[in-house]
């Protein structure tokens, strides 16, 4: 008798899946579903996410711009010069 354990599902780490929606198809396959423009994609456990990556930036109903503007942790960092300079000099 073979005991099987059962997969833990692992958390997603492509900042892809944010504008993805994971899903089944009525075929029992695994697809994810632009939340842009609703195309549904195949996805394979054993394989990459490129394919899903490539497809976002070609989205025409995506907002132009970085794909994800909330990755600075929260910060919106300004790079300033004079700021820089000032922070040496009190170090020194």
């Amino acid at each position: 008798m073979e005991y099987i354990t059962p997969r833990r599902k692992r958390k997603k780490r492509s900042k892809m899946w944010k504008e993805l929606e994971e899903g089944i198809n009525v075929q029992g396959e695994r697809i994810a579903k632009c939340k842009h423009c609703s195309v549904v994609l195949s996805v394979h456990r054993d394989r990459g996410t490129s394919h899903l990556q490539r497809r976002l930036d070609r989205c025409v109903e995506r907002p132009l711009g970085p794909m994800h503007e909330d990755d600075s942790d929260g910060d919106n960092f300004v790079f300033d010069m004079n700021e820089l300079r000032k922070k040496l000099l009190v170090s020194l």
